[in-house]
């Protein structure tokens, strides 16, 4: 019988050596998953964070540029539109063609080619 126990022994040993093995297994993939997941959380967190600081940069942004462009259609007064308006001076383009031009050969045209011509006539004389 003493061999029987020591049998017996020797299998409950090896059952809590491998219970053990098993728990230290189980704790090393328990704390893995865990961290896996706590790094999801912070990436997602920090995800948030940067969303947020990034739509605030965007806003403000977003709010200086049509800041600029109301100044540069009305002027400094889009910055204080209550105050009186300035006197405004009327503007207008030249859209016809200058009253003396040169080609692209170099001949003179327009009002300069026919003063040129008068000058020319007037010297002949």
């Amino acid at each position: 019988m003493p061999e029987d126990e020591t049998n017996l022994l020797r299998i409950d040993q090896k059952r809590k050596h491998g219970l053990a093995e098993v728990a230290a297994q189980l704790h090393h993939d328990l704390q893995a998953e865990l961290w896996r997941h706590e790094n999801k959380i912070s990436s997602i967190e920090n995800k948030q964070t940067v969303q947020a600081e990034r739509q605030a940069i965007t806003t403000g942004l977003r709010e200086k540029r049509q800041q600029l462009l109301a100044r540069a259609r009305f002027g400094s007064r889009a910055l204080e539109p209550n105050q009186t308006p300035l006197d405004v001076i009327p503007v207008t383009s030249q859209n016809h063609a200058p009253s003396s031009s040169v080609s692209a050969t170099g001949t003179v045209r327009g009002w300069g080619a026919m003063l040129g011509n008068l000058w020319q006539k007037l010297g002949e004389r």
